[in-house]
C-alpha cells in the first residue's frame, strides 16, 4: 500500500524488501526501483505529487524507454490512478488491462481499491505500509529487547547456582550432562 506519514514514507512488503519513497527538494516522491538487472533498473516505480508536470513525466518515459527499463509503473495517489508500461521489443508500451495486474518480472500483484493502491508479494502477503512498518519494527524492537532481559537473566540464573554448586564443592565445570 502506498500512503504517506511524516516527512518520509517507506514502501515495503513483510519480508523487509522492496525500495523506499523519499521527498525530493522539489516534494516530488519516487520509489527506488525495486529489481535491477546489471547497472540498470528492470522495474521502476514513481508516485506522483502535485509538483510534478506532464512535461516531466512525458520525459522520464522517454528516459526509461531509451535506457531498457522493463516494467515502468506510475502512480498517482490524488487520483488513485495507475499506469503501466511494458517493454515489448525496442520500446515500453502502456498495459490496458489492468485488474488483478501481476507482474511479470517481479511476481508482485497490484490492485487498485476506491481508496488507494494495495500492493501484494508473490506468495499473497501485502506490502507494509508506512505506519504498518513502524508497528512492525517497534514490535521486532520490543521482541528483541524482552529477549535480551531473559538471556541476562538466564544467564544471572546460571552464575548464581554455579556459584551454589561451587560452595557444595561441586566443580561446575566438571559435572557430565
Amino acid at each position: 500500500m502506498v500512503s504517506r506519514a511524516g516527512s518520509a514514507t517507506v514502501w515495503t512488503h513483510s519480508a523487509g524488501c522492496a525500495g523506499c519513497i523519499w521527498p525530493t527538494q522539489r516534494t516530488a516522491w519516487f520509489l527506488l526501483a525495486v529489481a535491477r538487472r546489471r547497472d540498470r533498473a528492470a522495474s521502476r516505480f514513481e508516485v506522483l505529487s502535485p509538483s510534478n508536470s506532464q512535461v516531466e513525466m512525458a520525459n522520464k518515459l522517454r528516459f526509461y524507454d531509451q535506457f531498457g527499463v522493463e516494467e515502468y509503473y506510475l502512480y498517482d495517489p490524488e487520483k488513485n490512478h495507475l499506469e503501466i508500461w511494458l517493454r515489448q521489443g525496442e520500446s515500453l508500451k502502456r498495459a490496458t488491462h489492468l485488474k488483478g495486474w501481476v507482474s511479470p518480472r517481479l511476481g508482485i500483484r497490484l490492485a487498485l481499491t476506491p481508496q488507494t493502491l494495495e500492493i501484494y508479494n508473490p506468495d499473497g502477503r501485502p506490502f507494509l505500509n508506512s505506519v504498518e512498518l513502524a508497528r512492525w519494527a517497534q514490535s521486532a524492537e520490543a521482541r528483541a529487547e524482552q529477549e535480551a532481559q531473559r538471556a541476562t537473566e538466564e544467564h544471572s540464573r546460571a552464575q548464581r547456582l554455579a556459584e551454589r554448586l561451587r560452595t557444595l564443592g561441586i566443580n561446575p565445570n566438571h559435572l557430565e550432562n
